[in-house]
Order: C-alpha cells, then sequence, then structure tokens
C-alpha cells in the first residue's frame, strides 16, 4: 500500500477589513424562527432587527464565507419565506494615511515644523 502525504497546510486568508451585509425582509411573525436557524448554524454570521415591525433583517457574515452564507439563505427559504435584498453600494475611503516607511514620517514631521514656527 501506498504510503499517504501529508497536505500542505494553506496559507490563511488575509482578515477582511469589512464585514458583509445582506438585508432580508421577512413576516414579523418568522423573525422568532429566522433568528433561531441563524444560531445553529455556528459562527457563520449574526442578524440584527432593523425594523421589526416590517420584519427587516440585517445578516452580518465574513466576506470570506459569502457562499456559503447564500447557500444557508437559499436553504433557510424551503423552511421560512423571505426575501433578500444587496446593501447599497458604498464607496470606503480610510480616514488616516498610510504612515509606513521613516521617510514619511521625517517629511511630516518638517511640515509640521514649517506651519508652527518656534517663537524665541
Amino acid at each position: 500500500m501506498a504510503k499517504k502525504r501529508r497536505r500542505k497546510p494553506s496559507r490563511p486568508l488575509p482578515p477582511p477589513r469589512f464585514s458583509q451585509r445582506l438585508y432580508v425582509q421577512v413576516a414579523p411573525s418568522d423573525i422568532g424562527m429566522f433568528r433561531f436557524l441563524m444560531e445553529a448554524q455556528d459562527n457563520l454570521g449574526y442578524m440584527s432587527v432593523i425594523n421589526k415591525f416590517d420584519g427587516i433583517l440585517q445578516v452580518v457574515f465574513s466576506p470570506h464565507q459569502e457562499r456559503e452564507m447564500r447557500d444557508f439563505l437559499r436553504g433557510m427559504q424551503q423552511t421560512i419565506s423571505f426575501s433578500i435584498s444587496e446593501p447599497p453600494q458604498v464607496e470606503w475611503h480610510d480616514p488616516l494615511p498610510d504612515v509606513s516607511a521613516d521617510d514619511d514620517m521625517a517629511e511630516l514631521a518638517c511640515s509640521v515644523e514649517e506651519a508652527a514656527p518656534v517663537q524665541e
């Protein structure tokens, strides 16, 4: 019998900067069942109730597990009826500049010194 080779572990995915979201509209009477089914899937995602009167829910999950979440939601639609909508596309801007090199720090220090002259 041939010797089995050990499989090399794959590199982990880089951590996402933002969570992925989907919005779900369900009958208000089914919100509890939806929550119960979501909690049955360990750590796939979580939900928040946006509007309990209209049954609007926000489902939050990792972008690395989008396929698994969508498959799970499609399967859940066989149990309860709901519709899925995408969140509006928003372009995110990082409020803090990426200062990673010593040259950038020196340049930043020079610009601060020029902006605020020292009084003697």
